[in-house]
C-alpha cells in the first residue's frame, strides 16, 4: 500500500504547420489556465471595441497587442514570433486563421482545469 501518489499536471500538447514549418506546442493546463482566462477576456473585449468602433486605430491596437501577448502566453515568444512573421503583420488574417484553433483546441481544457481548480477549493474549504 502507497501513502501518497505522485502525479503530474496535465499538458496540452499539439502540432501547427506554419507554411512548412512545424512549431510544437505545450501548455501546463494548471499553471497557466487562470492567466489564460484573463487573456481571453482582454482578447474578446478588444475584438468587441475594434468591432463598435471600426474608425479608432486606438482600438486596433489594443486588439493587435492583445492578439501578441495571447500568442506569446500560449505559445511562448519564439512560436509567436514565427507566426507573427508568417501573417507578415496581416492580424485580420492572423485571427481568423489562429481563433477557431484557440476556440476550439485550446480553451475547452483551459476551461476544465478552471473548473476542477475551483471545485477542488471549493472541496478544501468544505473539509477543513
Amino acid at each position: 500500500m502507497f501513502a501518497y501518489r505522485l502525479k503530474r499536471e496535465k499538458s496540452i500538447k499539439r502540432r501547427i504547420l506554419l507554411g512548412d514549418k512545424k512549431l510544437c506546442i505545450v501548455i501546463n493546463l494548471e499553471r497557466c489556465a487562470l492567466e489564460f482566462s484573463r487573456r481571453e477576456a482582454e482578447w474578446n473585449a478588444c475584438m468587441r471595441a475594434a468591432k463598435n468602433n471600426p474608425n479608432s486605430q486606438e482600438a486596433y491596437q489594443k486588439l493587435g497587442e492583445a492578439i501578441i501577448n495571447m500568442l506569446s502566453f500560449l505559445f511562448g515568444e519564439e512560436n509567436a514570433s514565427s507566426i507573427l512573421e508568417f501573417y507578415e503583420g496581416n492580424y485580420g488574417e492572423l485571427v481568423k486563421q489562429i481563433s477557431p484553433f484557440i476556440v476550439k483546441k485550446i480553451a475547452p481544457p483551459m476551461r476544465r482545469a478552471i473548473s476542477k481548480m475551483r471545485k477542488s477549493r471549493i472541496n478544501g474549504y468544505t473539509q477543513a
